[in-house]
């Protein structure tokens, strides 16, 4: 049996163990190679997302059936495999790296923003997959490419990543890269310096028209006539346009029809909030690049906490600057998930966090409070416990007050076994996310 024959059995047997979405976004698209003599297969991931999430969580899984198949003990590594291409593979009009960032940022890239260092899931994957092939056939696939959605999902990075990509294809591509703020910027100076004509030729002759944060341009009539005739006059040309937006073009007000009409006629994909696998596999990817060491398990427990990725970044520096002087590491975990608590702390009272985690639950207050310890009630009540320590940042003696006079120390218990459950176990990051949302409305 040949490696990929092998590989493709073990893929198999792997897609059988772990859910649909995880196979699909970290496995699917993985190839393997084996050494006899070193007794070591490594195993090549599309980027260094999927490596990170294998590593960290699949490790154990993949030795296993690979050491099953070949009957022996077996090094198992895994790499990213555009490491292994040659630079000048990278695309025929560039001999270098440097060159190839240097072409980048005079489009005003970032160069950081690349299809490879993308965390994928359940969440983002249509988005992804949609902006490869725009970035395989700009023009002719998905256009215009409307990508929407909140803060901090993505959005920015899969669009520079196409337009990067175009540029690694040819160094020469006409391409604009603006937010929408920008172009009403320029517009509004074009009108007072008289040099509009200027502007619609730099702006009508591009071939790969990058805008995001688009809703900035609704309510201002000028600016959404000549975007108008720019997306119409790039699109004609056969040139490609990819949108980004806090909202889809249905729900931004404003928008001129017309406007609102050429944005549904091409792609529009909700990329969602990243659930607890992506937002680990993005910090662990954040760390990376930042050249800051934390464990799996840190990881782990801060994307358990905070689901705001942006949250999530500013945590990891915080947790950078901590390990200067702090050694403890539990230590620094408890605080800054506290901080990001407090941070974004409503104004919720104790008894409504009750009332909500009781209804979410379909069981009474007064059982949440009271001394039943079957599962079906103990379970909610620690949920309770680790709520009000979180949203509120009650004290714990507090805490045991409001539930039924119960000791700190049970408090305590409660709170550190949702902390420990949280990476572990999905049903209870499903249940805490929509509390805090109920407790959000």
């Amino acid at each position: 049996m040949d490696v990929d024959t092998l590989w493709a059995t073990i893929l198999g047997e792997i897609e059988l163990e772990i859910s649909r979405g995880n196979f699909i976004s970290f496995f699917r698209t993985t190839r393997a190679t084996y050494a006899p003599k070193d007794n070591r297969v490594v195993i090549f991931c599309p980027n260094s997302a999927s490596s990170i999430m294998l590593q960290t969580r699949f490790a154990a899984l993949v030795k296993n059936h690979v050491e099953k198949k070949l009957n022996q003990p077996t090094q198992i590594e895994f790499r990213v495999a555009a490491q292994t291409m040659p630079v000048e593979e990278a695309g025929p009009l560039f001999n270098s790296i440097a060159s190839l960032e240097s072409s980048i940022r005079e489009n005003g890239l970032n160069p950081n923003y690349t299809f490879d260092n993308f965390a994928v899931s359940e969440t983002n994957q249509m988005a992804f997959a949609a902006a490869q092939a725009v970035a395989t056939k700009p023009g002719s696939a998905y256009n215009p490419l409307f990508l929407w959605g909140p803060t901090g999902v993505g959005k920015t990075h899969l669009a520079q990543a196409i337009g990067r990509q175009v540029l690694v294809k040819n160094r020469d591509a006409k391409l604009i890269y603006c937010t929408g703020e920008e172009f009403t910027n320029e517009i509004i100076e074009a009108i007072r310096t008289r040099t509009t004509a200027q502007f619609k030729r730099r702006y009508r002759s591009i071939t790969i028209f990058v805008a995001d944060d688009i809703q900035f341009i609704a309510g201002r009539d000028s600016v959404q006539m000549e975007f108008f005739h720019t997306f119409n006059s790039i699109l004609n040309g056969g040139g490609q346009i990819i949108l980004t937006s806090d909202k889809p073009p249905t729900e931004i007000g404003k928008l001129e029809a017309r406007l609102r009409s050429r944005f549904e006629g091409g792609l529009l994909v909700d990329v969602g909030q990243p659930n607890f696998e992506l937002r680990t596999a993005i910090l662990l990817t954040k760390a990376r690049e930042r050249g800051i060491t934390i464990s799996a398990e840190s990881a782990q427990q801060l994307a358990a906490n905070i689901e705001d990725v942006r949250a999530l970044e500013g945590a990891l520096l915080r947790y950078m600057s901590a390990q200067e002087h702090e050694y403890d590491t539990d230590k620094i975990i408890s605080r800054l998930i506290n901080g990001a608590a407090v941070a974004e702390k409503k104004k919720i009272s104790p008894h409504k966090i009750i009332d909500t985690v009781a209804g979410h639950y379909d069981i009474k207050a007064s059982q949440l409070l009271g001394k039943s310890r079957k599962k079906q009630v103990v379970e909610p009540r620690q949920v309770l416990m680790f709520i009000l320590r979180q949203e509120l940042g009650l004290p714990f003696e507090e805490i045991g007050a409001l539930i039924g006079g119960r000791d700190h120390t049970t408090i305590m218990y409660g709170v550190e076994k949702v902390q420990d459950l949280l990476p572990k176990r999905e049903s209870f990051r499903k249940n805490l996310s929509q509390i805090r949302r109920l407790l959000g409305e």
